[in-house]
């Protein structure tokens, strides 16, 4: 990654991230009516893709940060390649040698506007007791999905799922040693999730998810 500060008040970021492969080593057992029918060892290699991301953030002024980003990821180097060698899609579980229905997957962009506040007191000492900071952003975020509809094992036209939403928070800095945060996000999809339960008829879901995440952190 690389971070310039292109001016007094602006700061401009990119950050790739390369593909790589992990190995996961698991065992799988088979049991019926209680009794153990096989036991193996087995081995998957997964790999990730690669993600290219662009930002910049404003200051304002000394309490206010304007901040936006945008990153893109090719789901088409997201496999699981088992011990023999077949590799398939973790997205719609289907193999990716077979070209007639293997997804070309659209790469799935996301975007991301932020601001941040901090109240200031009107005079600042050595002793600062309490300092707030005031957040909130606007996203737009897309999910790899295959397109595929119904029973088919066609090709499917791999345009991803869109989500959107918001995101509010706040800090509170006690004595310049502890810090709490607080943030809520709102997340909505429609007709989504359609690799879900794959090759059910018309299946989809509409997606309103949200999340409170609390964190605290002291310095010494």
């Amino acid at each position: 990654g690389l971070l310039w500060k292109v001016a007094p008040k602006w700061k401009i970021g990119i950050r790739y991230d390369s593909k790589f492969t992990a190995r996961a080593d698991f065992e799988r057992r088979s049991v019926r009516n209680g009794v153990l029918e096989f036991e193996s060892e087995e081995s998957r290699k997964i790999t990730f893709p690669s993600t290219l991301a662009v930002g910049a953030a404003w200051r304002v002024n000394d309490g206010l940060t304007l901040a936006v980003d945008v990153s893109t990821t090719d789901w088409n180097d997201y496999v699981i390649e088992s011990a023999d060698g077949t590799k398939f899609s973790p997205v719609d579980g289907l193999p990716r040698a077979d070209k007639d229905i293997a997804t070309d997957f659209d790469d799935t962009v996301t975007v991301r506007f932020g601001a941040e506040y901090v109240l200031l007191p009107k005079i600042l000492d050595s002793e600062l007791k309490y300092l707030w900071t005031l957040r909130g952003g606007l996203f737009y975020d897309e999910e790899p999905a295959s397109g595929r509809q119904g029973f088919t094992v066609s090709k499917g036209d791999g345009e991803p799922d869109s989500f959107y939403g918001f995101t509010l928070g706040a800090g509170l800095l006690i004595r310049q040693r502890v810090n709490f945060d607080i943030a809520y996000q709102l997340r909505k999809g429609d007709g989504v999730n359609t690799d879900v339960v794959p090759r059910v008829l018309d299946f989809e879901e509409d997606v309103l998810e949200h999340k409170v995440l609390l964190s605290a952190v002291i310095y010494f």
